[in-house]
């Protein structure tokens, strides 16, 4: 059974020009008292920040944290594992 986001609802639809990521929602590093947010720090390719700078409406790194929460949801609720290997 999946972690529900405690921030987040996601949901798909038709691409209609490229877009891959709408990004409605704000990232509060806190609500009511609790910690939602840390910040983290991480190496991203340059031509992946170009494929989520050209395909994201609203702020990218927000987006980000949106991708990896939508990919986790995923994962968990079809039972999967994602193995990630160097391209040769």
């Amino acid at each position: 059974m999946p972690t529900p986001s405690p921030l987040f609802q996601h949901r798909t639809q038709a691409s209609v020009d490229g877009t891959r990521v709408v990004m409605r929602a704000a990232i509060p590093r806190e609500r009511d008292g609790v910690t939602y947010a840390k910040q983290a720090f991480f190496l991203l390719p340059v031509e992946l920040a170009e494929r989520v700078k050209g395909s994201v409406q609203g702020a990218p790194g927000p987006a980000m944290v949106g991708l990896i929460d939508w990919a986790l949801s995923q994962l968990e609720a079809n039972g999967q594992t994602l193995v990630v290997e160097e391209k040769r």
